[in-house]
């Protein structure tokens, strides 16, 4: 039996079967300042989670990488994602409002108080050393390193409520953000 061959080259079908799905051009969702947030957030998580473990499990102990360097890193780049965070909002006072009003249903509330205990951490953690109250290095590591991982993650959550962002509704995304910080906290401790 003999095929029938169509008179309509394949390229002429393929353009007629595409179709336009959106005809105007619009501006990306968000700009620079909240892709370098998640970029700094990543480097400040994954720093202090890195740290905690290598000390936690006792792959080094007293390496002024892990003990001293990686806390100001992590402190330095939380810092800075705090300040764009803030910054990226309109008016900026909103963020005392979303601390002292909280809505806690959202997710940027979440975040924020998340932010703010992963600061209050690290800074206890910096200040073990000159109390000298080392017998609070362990759960304040182990807490650090809770709260380091929720602020790496709690992004996927806040962003998911943005419907229209199909990237942020896969159940993966949290374990990436994960992973992310712990490559981007690695890359800046080898820097």
């Amino acid at each position: 039996m003999a095929m029938a061959h169509s008179t309509i080259p394949p390229s002429t079908v393929l353009i007629l079967k595409s179709r336009s799905v959106r005809g105007t051009w619009a501006p990306a969702a968000w700009g620079w300042k909240v892709s370098t947030y998640l970029w700094t957030k990543s480097i400040s998580a994954g720093a202090f989670v890195l740290a905690a473990i290598a000390i936690g499990f006792g792959f080094v102990r007293g390496d002024w990488l892990y003990e001293s360097a990686a806390p100001l890193v992590s402190l330095f780049f939380l810092a800075a994602t705090v300040g764009l965070l803030v910054w990226d909002l309109k008016r900026p006072d909103r963020f005392l409002s979303i601390l002292f009003r909280p809505q806690w249903k959202s997710w940027l509330v979440i975040g924020g108080y998340i932010l703010v205990i992963f600061g209050g951490l690290l800074m206890a953690w910096l200040m073990i050393p000159v109390v000298r109250v080392f017998e609070a290095e362990g759960p304040v590591m182990l807490l650090g390193a809770i709260f380091a991982a929720m602020s790496a993650i709690y992004s996927a959550f806040l962003f998911r409520q943005a419907r229209g962002r199909v990237f942020w509704h896969s159940s993966l995304t949290p374990l990436h953000l994960l992973v992310q910080a712990m490559v981007a906290g690695a890359s800046v401790l080898m820097l």
